[in-house]
């Protein structure tokens, strides 16, 4: 709080809002403030990992549990023989470890391919993503994880088998201790929390994969192709004449390119910095005749003159201001259209008008340009007012000059435009040379990383849920042979019984697609943070992701239908 009175009463344009309210100044320590963002998009993946691996448990526990059951006349026979349940349980042990020793393995070349694929399809989504690598650390982590799901989740069910009655297992009775009350539910419940917690998955990954679709909708208002930029780090300079002296002799070197059709330059250029950061801003406009216009948060932006031009920004309303006017008093000034409405009520009105405080600076409209999108194409329209370079007060070791082609990129052009910087600028280093495309693609590289890893992480746990309700409905199969036998023999139709399979199967996808709804509500409000234009309980995404769990099901249901339905009653009869 006193930080704000303080940063209110000394600098009010900037940090007093329109309701004459101080702004905020929450403080946080340097390592949270550099890290903030970087976390909240790991914990988001940790997240979506925690999750998969849940429903990897899940399957696991599944069909480790179908497994014991399958052998448990063979269990009984052995401990009748005289083995003893700690044999047994070693026997199970060391099974556990192999099948998870090898699903590890597996799994560890499936993590190396997925990320080389989404480091080359996102290189800059990760920060220090260079250093993203499989080394000893993460095959040490995974190798652990996957021993003690085995044995966690393979071994117990396992057990169960250990522990049922002798006697009736080995009179030939075990159909009812494998297939009872308990282990049928058990096995349902199974399913259904597999359902539940994929089709929370399948539905952040809809979520993200909207806001991602959203975010890359809106217009940039301006045009990008053909448009090459470069930021430079203009240093030594004492004074601002000296400072555009030497930004002015670099533009005019980059104009004698041949193919370059126009050159400006400016503090920044358009998705340099996206997201919440703004530079140079103030919050009031006065008109010089006194009258107190609305206090408005204004985005300053020097730019040179030929800025329009070159980023093909349209002119909606007056023109832009000549070099003889650019250093007169009051500064002429383009804004952009969201300035001219909140300010002035309209485009038309703004025009000649001036504000600014009297005592200070003074600013005339002269022209009125589109909005556009300066920080990311996610970033709401703000009110820009474009000065002239020459009304700059001082130096800055910054600039970033913008050069339009009038046709393809010739090839070797990224040195053609550093040696131009350098023929009027020897000393100047020139590290970066891209297309305005490539600034743009690069402000998404967070939205569509996300949408990757969910996707991906929604593909699999769907295909996970699908072969636990195929492995549950097939062994259900299994189990029901005697039952769908005499069914058959007594004149069932066919039909009926696929029916039947695929009904229970519908049925337990049902129980956990509502339950997956209910949890994908509740993660997708976590999420709201990062989703543009769609909320986190977004109906479209949810039944999306439900329909898509359904039709899975069906599909994983149906194979065992028709198994089930080919059942010949004769044979099961006779086997009776």
């Amino acid at each position: 709080d006193e930080l704000s009175g303080y940063m209110a009463e000394t600098y009010p344009d900037h940090h007093v809002d329109r309701d004459g309210n101080a702004d905020e100044f929450p403080v946080a320590g340097l390592q949270d403030a550099s890290v903030q963002r970087v976390r909240t998009g790991l914990n988001l993946l940790l997240g979506a990992v925690g999750l998969l691996l849940l429903v990897a448990c899940l399957n696991v526990a599944h069909l480790f549990l179908a497994r014991g059951l399958g052998r448990a006349q063979e269990m009984a026979i052995r401990r009748a023989m005289g083995a003893g349940a700690g044999g047994l349980v070693q026997q199970l042990t060391a099974e556990s470890l192999v099948v998870g020793a090898l699903g590890g393995v597996l799994g560890l070349g499936l993590a190396w391919l997925g990320l080389m694929g989404l480091l080359a399809i996102n290189p800059h989504a990760l920060p220090r993503s260079e250093a993203v690598v499989l080394d000893w650390r993460v095959a040490l982590f995974a190798g652990v994880v996957s021993l003690m799901t085995a044995l966690v989740f393979g071994l117990v069910p396992a057990l169960r088998t250990i522990g049922n009655d002798l006697t009736s297992q080995l009179k030939g009775s075990s159909r009812s201790t494998t297939s009872g009350l308990g282990t049928r539910r058990l096995r349902g419940g199974l399913v259904v929390a597999e359902v539940a917690v994929s089709l929370i998955l399948v539905a952040q990954a809809g979520l993200l994969l909207r806001s991602y679709v959203n975010a890359q909708a809106p217009n940039p208002g301006f045009d990008p192709v053909g448009v090459w930029t470069l930021p430079l780090t203009p240093t030594g300079h004492e004074t601002p004449d000296s400072y555009r002296a030497a930004m002015d002799a670099v533009l005019e070197s980059l104009q004698s390119v041949p193919g370059v059709e126009a050159a400006a330059y400016g503090l920044t250029q358009p998705f340099e910095f996206t997201g919440t950061g703004r530079c140079c801003w103030m919050n009031s406009v006065e008109e010089a005749d006194g009258i107190e216009a609305e206090r408005l948060r204004i985005v300053l932006h020097p730019v040179s003159r030929g800025y329009f031009e070159t980023l093909a920004i349209p002119l909606t309303a007056g023109a832009i201001w000549s070099q003889a006017e650019a250093s007169e008093d009051p500064v002429p000034v383009v804004v952009s259209e969201r300035f001219a409405i909140d300010a002035f009520g309209s485009v038309g009105t703004a025009i000649g008008r001036v504000f600014g405080d009297p005592e200070r600076t003074r600013r005339r409209v002269v022209g009125v340009v589109g909005d556009n999108k300066h920080y990311g194409l996610d970033q709401p329209d703000e009110a820009y007012v474009y000065v002239p370079m020459e009304s700059l007060p001082f130096d800055i070791p910054m600039a970033h000059m913008a050069v339009r082609l009038a046709g393809e990129a010739p090839e070797g052009l990224s040195r053609t435009l550093r040696e131009a910087v350098w023929r009027a600028a020897p000393d100047m280093p020139v590290p970066i040379v891209r297309a305005m495309d490539e600034w743009i693609s690069d402000s998404m590289a967070e939205r569509r990383f996300d949408s990757a890893i969910f996707g991906a992480f929604g593909v699999a746990a769907l295909l996970l849920a699908a072969a636990g309700l195929y492995g549950t409905l097939l062994y259900n199969v299994r189990q029901q042979r005697r039952e769908l036998g005499i069914r058959l023999a007594l004149g069932a139709a066919r039909k009926s019984v696929e029916r039947h399979v695929v009904g229970g199967g519908l049925r337990l996808a049902l129980a956990g697609s509502v339950i997956g709804v209910l949890g994908a509500m509740w993660v997708g409000r976590l999420l709201e943070d990062r989703l543009y234009e769609v909320g986190g309980t977004d109906p479209v995404a949810l039944m999306g992701a439900g329909a898509l769990l359904m039709a899975a099901a069906g599909l994983a249901s149906w194979l065992p239908a028709r198994r089930a339905a080919r059942t010949d009653p004769l044979e099961t009869l006779r086997a009776e």
